[in-house]
């Protein structure tokens, strides 16, 4: 049996074990360790300055661990250049978005295709999720507004299945109806078999997508378990965090668990 607060492991996609990383003369990330497993949605929270997006950074590569490992699967990733680990089967919303400005929003999907090829059935899907991306499809992405952004950041990273999705706050500043289109987005590639760690403030959100959580605090995990658990000690959702509870969303919880607001 496991122990309380941890996620027994049928299969893990992607671990990082005592990951350190230094951002000049500030050591950032102390020694993070947890798991997340193959197939599920983890919510990785924590209040701002946390260490979550170094985490991702660091996952990714665009930040070097200066001590730990990180693998994927089997895998060691660590020191793999940004490209490669892409290549892998990863997914990247980065807090800034990422996306090109001076290009227009059909350049930025195709960069985004390994193959350079857009499959019609899977971009007619994400149209149907973000509708203002076909109808600004020749237009600079520079021209589009904020929630417009995060919509082509988003279905950047998702044009084609991926086996990671890493995102980092992707409902941050944005319209409570592009918010659920982004949850059902979401819901769409976790069907497809996606595993996905996802840094969220919206506690309505991460409740609504997330089976496990990982905490941080100051650099380094308070906390890796059940969605369950961490619900039910009201310390970690209260004292330890900077969520936000979306009272004007409507986002339907997974089945069997009901949505508590805060």
């Amino acid at each position: 049996m496991p122990a309380p607060g941890t996620v027994e492991m049928k299969e893990t996609a992607l671990a990082l074990t005592d990951v350190h990383t230094h951002i000049g003369q500030f050591h950032i990330l102390q020694g993070v360790t947890f798991a997340i497993r193959k197939g599920g949605v983890t919510a990785l929270v924590g209040r701002n300055g946390a260490g979550k997006t170094t985490t991702l950074r660091t996952i990714m590569g665009l930040w070097r661990a200066s001590r730990g490992a990180i693998t994927l699967q089997d895998r060691l990733i660590t020191a793999l250049p940004t490209a490669e680990i892409a290549r892998l089967g990863f997914g990247y919303v980065p807090e800034n978005m990422g996306i090109f400005g001076k290009l227009t929003v059909r350049e930025n999907m195709i960069l985004a295709a390994r193959s350079g090829r857009l499959d019609r059935d899977r971009l007619a899907r994400l149209f149907g999720y973000f509708p203002p991306l076909e109808q600004f499809w020749n237009l600079s992405a520079g021209h589009l507004s904020g929630g417009q952004k995060q919509m082509l950041s988003i279905a950047r990273a998702i044009i084609e299945p991926r086996q990671i999705l890493l995102m980092d706050e992707p409902t941050k500043g944005v319209a409570p109806g592009i918010i659920d289109a982004i949850v059902e987005a979401f819901r769409d590639c976790h069907r497809e078999g996606a595993t996905i760690l996802l840094v969220e403030q919206n506690y309505d959100v991460a409740l609504a997508l997330a089976e496990d959580v990982v905490l941080m605090d100051g650099g380094s995990v308070k906390f890796a378990g059940t969605m369950e658990t961490f619900r039910s000690d009201p310390k970690l959702g209260e004292s330890a965090l900077g969520f936000a509870a979306a009272r004007d969303l409507n986002i339907p919880p997974p089945p069997g668990r009901p949505v508590e607001r805060i």
